[in-house]
């Protein structure tokens, strides 16, 4: 399996547990956290402290036996020590501790209890089912976790769906002319308890989530497509949290409206990429002068604490961990309860697993933090 750094990088909506922490920098007269990105920005490239305290490390060795997943593997739950992941084809679900596969679920086609393509999938532990979105059919498929149809949810506003902590329903819309708000809370009927346009813009953004099930505190976070806001969402109202201030390298919306214009003035910006949060520590990459960085803040005092720059295969990945006389970079690309789980590239899985070909599925790294 062969993955540019780049692919690899956009694959996941990641998760994250939430520690709640102080806030003491205001904007729009909330108190939120600011990530001061752009005063960073031309700090020395790859920086490194020991900022991650984990008390095991464990690897997940994904069987390659029964399926070969494609590049675009993201993370679909945990549940009775089965890790869900899926492609835009194929659901699995492997032991967590051997990597074996349990299940296969590919219900591709075009009848009536299928699907074309995975665009998100989310699972309902409430009654042990797979929640699953396929746009070209723009429409929520249930599945059991063996496979079995269990229904269908049509829904005049669709999008990529995933179940919330106190298991009602998020639905983060696509964003086109005829659609006013960015997303859904629904109940477990699918009845709507509300819906926002969370922030007015004059371009066409979408919904980011990257914290679903079991989160700590019933929090659940959002991020809006070319904004620098995190949010918290709940029933009845979102706050801001975390502000990634890029100030003079956020790219202006006019910009935006023109594909072409955005493509002559793109590399002088800060671009996100991707967030996660654990604990007291926020993960976020993005793309900059052609590069993808990829940092370590600290969410107690936003310092910065470990930066990678990417710009060619076999470079540094993202944080180190020292393991088994081996210092190996990783990224946090979900988190789930107290864990961190990162994929390995195959550059770092053969200095531990030197019999690990690029054509196998890849290794998971679990880092259980203290």
């Amino acid at each position: 399996m062969k993955t540019s750094i780049c692919k690899r990088a956009s694959l996941f909506v990641p998760i994250c547990i939430i520690t709640l922490f102080s806030c003491k920098n205001t904007l729009e007269d909330q108190e939120i956290q600011i990530i001061p990105l752009a005063q960073n920005i031309n700090l020395a490239q790859d920086r490194d402290t020991e900022m991650i305290a984990f008390k095991n490390v464990s690897f997940i060795r994904i069987s390659t036996k029964k399926y070969l997943m494609s590049d675009m593997m993201r993370f679909a739950g945990v549940f009775n020590n089965q890790l869900f992941l899926y492609d835009k084809d194929c659901i699995i679900s492997t032991d967590i501790t051997t990597g074996d596969i349990i299940n296969q679920i590919n219900r591709k086609g075009n009848g009536p209890e299928e699907y074309i393509s995975i665009l998100s999938a989310s699972l309902d532990t409430y009654d042990q089912t797979l929640i699953v979105y396929d746009p070209d059919k723009n429409r929520i498929t249930k599945y059991s976790f063996n496979g079995d149809f269990k229904g269908i949810i049509q829904l005049e506003e669709s999008g990529c769906t995933c179940v919330m902590s106190d298991n009602n329903y998020l639905v983060c819309y696509r964003p086109n002319s005829s659609i006013k708000n960015l997303f859904g809370i629904y109940d477990r009927n699918w009845n709507v308890i509300r819906k926002s346009n969370l922030m007015q813009s004059s371009v066409k953004s979408r919904i980011m989530a990257f914290n679903v099930p079991h989160t700590f505190n019933n929090k659940y976070y959002i991020r809006q497509n070319y904004k620098d806001t995190l949010f918290c969402i709940n029933l009845s109202s979102e706050s801001p949290e975390i502000h990634l201030q890029r100030g003079k390298y956020r790219m202006p919306d006019e910009y935006r409206n023109s594909l072409t214009a955005m493509a002559k003035v793109r590399d002088r910006y800060i671009e996100i990429n991707d967030v996660n949060i654990a604990g007291n520590h926020l993960f976020v990459g993005y793309f900059y002068d052609q590069k993808l960085y990829r940092d370590v803040w600290n969410l107690v005092n936003s310092e910065l604490l470990s930066r990678s720059v990417i710009n060619n295969p076999n470079c540094r990945y993202g944080f180190p961990i020292h393991i088994e006389g081996q210092t190996i970079y990783c990224w946090c690309d979900f988190v789930y309860n107290n864990s961190i789980f990162c994929f390995l590239p195959h550059w770092e899985s053969i200095k531990l697993f030197p019999n690990h070909s690029e054509e196998d599925n890849p290794i998971l790294i679990k880092i259980d933090l203290s």
